[in-house]
């Protein structure tokens, strides 16, 4: 029997007991000491998480040797290519392993508090018997208010105990995901690439946030990138390779990546590469022009204004996130070193007339005859389809989410889908209205919020399930209602 089950057996028992129906007491008592201890190895579990803490002190060694590494000169017969290219390797190198050391030693941090959770279960398990055992004896006796009492106590202990194991369990699972997402995240399969190749590529991030969260190639990028890589013809292969080549930076050459993941063909790459190269060795310019969301650092530029296009503009930024050839045609033009085509007004405009386009292509020839505002929910989905789902190789599709057990149900879904890169569009509601947003990242019970009013926030999984979203801005209606779900 799980300890769901044990809970919900619990649960009936105690409830039987607050209604006071004399005759079920013994009963209802009987079924509480029957009750099997929740289930959890807190032993166990300790060792293994003092077994990611030894892993974490030994790769901290290392990390601490290489950092000395790139603080020196490398040797005087690597010169030009050869030494940009071992700077770059030893530079990743670094990045991958000082990640590695995190991601042990969050994982030592989780499963000690899963441990010690099981620990306070246990204890609250054990200290429920003593009432229940002298609850039996009163029903024995024929004392039936002492025995509910009694029997209330311990059953509250017994779910109190369940509870814990439950809570705990859920958010160990959550956290180790992600965790696992960020491990995997750096996995270029391709037999196209070398390790260097995949290492350097897999840790190029955009600058302005913390390094593992600001990578440019996300587990997804990172799949379809080789993916597409290996389909290319050996012509096409040829012209990547020298474009890689070329390239001035690793986040250069980590965006070209980035566009075969959105599923351009090696002409599109090639031109798009024209754009940028002369920027390639500027990772702040790149990261303006072709990354709109920093994790934990924000532009509020990106906004939809005073129109009616939230499900356009939260479109927009989505496909910005997975496209960096769009993100740059709507903050340059596709004119970089146009200080006219690259000005705060220009991108505003092209910004402000490419949500308009999305919104009226979106909505049916009724909508625009009447003048009506807003787009539903099918609308949504079609757009996402057509302008995030198109470049991500995603397939959207709506979830209702009108209740808190329906938003308890698909958030593990929505996190498991933005640790791998994948944004996620919502829609709410409340008494003033409805509005579109999407969930662009998550770290620990906390969800981060784009809001197409030009901001980003970060709310509690709390807060998505029991209706407080207006914590992103006081003015968003507060309701999750729907979710527009990769898969």
């Amino acid at each position: 029997m799980s300890t769901q089950s044990d809970r919900e057996s619990v649960a009936n028992a105690v409830a039987m007991l607050e209604v006071g129906m004399f005759f079920a007491i013994p009963a209802m008592i009987a079924q509480l000491l029957s009750a099997p201890p929740p289930k959890g190895d807190a032993g166990g579990v300790h060792e293994l998480a003092s077994g990611s803490g030894n892993a974490a002190t030994s790769l901290d060694g290392i990390c601490v040797e290489l950092v000395k590494v790139t603080q020196h000169d490398l040797p005087e017969v690597w010169v030009g290519q050869a030494s940009e290219h071992a700077a770059d390797v030893i530079v990743a190198a670094t990045e991958d392993i000082d990640r590695a050391v995190n991601v042990f030693t969050s994982a030592r941090a989780i499963l000690d508090k899963l441990a010690d959770a099981y620990n306070d279960a246990h204890g609250k398990y054990v200290n429920a018997q003593d009432p229940l055992r002298k609850a039996k004896a009163a029903a024995d006796g024929g004392d039936n208010n002492t025995a509910r009492d009694l029997g209330l106590t311990g059953g509250h202990l017994l779910l109190d105990a369940y509870n814990t194991v439950m809570s705990a369990s859920h958010d160990a699972a959550r956290d180790l995901d992600k965790l696992t997402s960020e491990a995997r995240a750096h996995q270029l399969n391709s037999g196209n690439l070398s390790a260097t190749d995949k290492l350097v590529l897999a840790e190029s991030a955009v600058p302005g946030g913390p390094h593992g969260e600001n990578l440019i190639l996300n587990e997804t990028d990172a799949e379809r990138a080789a993916q597409q890589l290996d389909k290319l013809s050996p012509q096409d292969r040829a012209r990547f390779d020298d474009l890689m080549k070329n390239a001035k930076s690793p986040q250069e050459r980590a965006y070209l990546m980035k566009m075969l993941a959105a599923g351009h063909n090696v002409n599109d790459v090639a031109s798009f590469d024209g754009l940028i190269h002369n920027h390639g060795d500027d990772p702040a310019w790149l990261q303006q022009h072709l990354t709109p969301v920093v994790h934990n650092e924000y532009g509020a530029s990106w906004t939809q204004g005073q129109y009616p296009t939230c499900v356009a503009a939260s479109t927009v930024m989505a496909r910005a996130m997975v496209d960096p050839s769009y993100a740059l045609a709507l903050t340059t033009g596709n004119k970089p070193d146009d200080p006219g085509s690259t000005s705060p007004d220009a991108f505003l405009k092209r910004l402000r007339n490419e949500q308009q386009d999305v919104y009226d292509d979106g909505r049916s020839w009724w909508e625009r005859m009447t003048g009506s505002e807003g787009m539903s929910d099918d609308e949504s989905i079609d757009i996402a389809n057509d302008d995030i789902g198109k470049y991500n190789g995603q397939h959207y599709d709506h979830q209702d989410a009108d209740s808190p057990e329906k938003r308890q149900d698909v958030l593990s879904d929505v996190e498991h889908a933005v640790d791998q890169g994948k944004p996620v569009p919502f829609q709410v509601d409340g008494p003033d209205g409805a509005h579109q947003m999407v969930v662009i990242g998550h770290q620990g019970n906390m969800l981060e919020i784009y809001n197409p009013w030009g901001d980003t926030a970060w709310v509690s999984e709390d807060d998505w399930i029991n209706g407080h979203m207006d914590k992103v801005d006081g003015g968003v209606p507060p309701n999750v209602r729907g979710v527009n779900m990769p898969s």
